[in-house]
């Protein structure tokens, strides 16, 4: 089997059991809170992850391409352990001296404190896992990836059937999980690395290079979790535990991206370096392969989300969800577009325009935010979150060579038309009657303009090398 689709297999089983466990964790939760427990439970991960997604400063990307191309992976390891370390630390001390002095804050906020200390373990654990990425070595990046879902979803099942849902049992859940990782990440980088650096680094000079990133993950990450954190604090936290359902299941439907893009940064990264016309050929294909199957992914999670989720949650977050999926569903396409640009940007080193395009997608979604969210709730942060994708996208296309703007959004108003089509054709229908026949009518589709060709597979397959 070739080395790309070996990669792809060890990838995607690893994003495929994070993510068939995420979802059982996710729904055991969803049934057994409230829906304000559930709710203030998703803020606190909201706040958390965003904060130390932000304390990396962009260093885990960085880290991972300068190993891909061909550097010291002990002395890279060596600066970002120390800095993962040394932040980690600093950062939950600020959140237990806050803790301390403004009690009255954390009271109706009881998850904070523990959830904070998982995630400063977790933290500790990204300097392992962006070796292995950086290796290629995504078998190992599997295992250490899972401990903690793992953990988690056994505790979780076990509260489950017993019915204890005590805040402190589900925090010390939490906790553990996450120790786990950091252990078992501990464990099996090991090996990956000699701990003689062979190139003398500075940890100054290290983050000033990843200071553009450091502001894409800023941005970023302001971009993927400000709306959760706003609705939290703006709205309520039972509005919230519903979005974050819908946002939940937009995430999972994106599981085909999160098992390709971590493959695309090392492999693009060699590629740009000398570009052919064999190797250009090939990304145009990936690219309409990665749209047609996002498209794909709109129509399946329309139809079938009030016949699956309602039957599921007990009517609790299947049809109130109905326009917010849709919303963020359209997010899909734009968001495959979206990282197959970011990664070419990224691979040429142009981080300063990926910050500018980062930074307007920012601005609009916090002014979508403000100014959508006290109107229309959930459904005006997922159209902010649309808006502000598809406007950063656009911006991606500047100086891109390897893609063509008509022909990639052209793939977008074809698939897209194939969707409606398929939609429209089938509204006679109920169920998954209509799933399978709206399924044929877009496969359909798609070979009539096009789109889906069976000779595209053959050739990825003997290019990807």
């Amino acid at each position: 089997m070739p080395r790309f689709f070996r990669h792809i297999s060890a990838s995607a089983l690893q994003f495929g059991l994070n993510q068939a466990l995420g979802v059982l964790l996710f729904f055991a939760l969803s049934r057994g809170l409230s829906k304000d427990v559930f709710g203030e439970l998703n803020w606190s991960l909201a706040v958390c992850l965003t904060g130390y997604t932000l304390l990396g400063m962009g260093l885990d990307a960085l880290v991972v391409k300068r190993i891909a191309s061909g550097d010291d992976p002990g002395a890279l390891l060596s600066i970002y352990r120390a800095h993962v370390g040394w932040v980690g630390v600093g950062a939950y001390a600020g959140v237990l001296m806050l803790w301390f002095l403004f009690p009255g804050f954390f009271k109706p906020h009881l998850f904070l404190p523990g959830i904070a200390l998982a995630k400063t373990l977790l933290f500790w654990a990204l300097p392992y896992k962006q070796l292995a990425a950086g290796k290629e070595r995504f078998g190992i990046l599997m295992r250490m990836s899972i401990v903690s879902t793992v953990v988690k979803t056994a505790a979780i099942l076990v509260c489950w059937a017993t019915g204890n849902w005590s805040v402190p049992l589900l925090t010390g859940i939490f906790i553990a999980g996450d120790a786990a990782e950091w252990g078992v990440s501990w464990y099996l980088g090991r090996g990956l690395y000699t701990a003689t650096a062979t190139q003398r680094l500075s940890w100054v000079a290290l983050v000033r290079e990843s200071l553009p990133q450091a502001g894409v993950v800023l941005f970023s990450s302001a971009l993927s979790r400000f709306d959760w954190i706003f609705i939290g604090i703006f709205v309520s936290a039972a509005r919230l535990a519903e979005y974050s359902f819908a946002y939940k299941a937009f995430e999972v439907a994106s599981l085909p991206l999160l098992a390709l893009a971590p493959l695309l940064v090392p492999l693009f990264t060699r590629w740009v370096r000398e570009m052919t016309s064999d190797r250009a050929e090939v990304l145009h294909r990936l690219l309409r392969a990665e749209l047609v199957m996002a498209w794909g992914t709109v129509l399946w999670l329309n139809l079938a989300w009030v016949p699956v989720v309602d039957p599921l949650t007990g009517g609790m977050y299947g049809s109130v969800n109905v326009r917010t999926i849709f919303l963020l569903s359209l997010c899909l396409p734009v968001t495959y577009l979206n990282n197959y640009l970011w990664t070419i940007h990224f691979a040429h080193g142009r981080l300063g325009w990926i910050l500018k395009a980062f930074a307007v997608g920012f601005v609009l979604n916090v002014v979508g935010d403000v100014l959508l969210i006290p109107r229309f709730g959930n459904e005006g942060a997922a159209v902010a979150f649309l808006g502000a994708i598809f406007v950063q996208t656009l911006l991606y296309h500047k100086g891109i060579e390897e893609v063509s703007v008509p022909e990639a959004w052209g793939t977008q108003v074809l698939c897209a038309l194939c969707v409606g089509g398929a939609m429209v054709g089938t509204a006679w229908l109920t169920g998954w009657a209509r799933l399978c026949a709206a399924s044929l009518l877009y496969l359909v589709g798609l070979v009539l303009t096009g789109r889906i060709r069976p000779r595209d597979f053959f050739y990825l397959r003997l290019r990807f090398v």
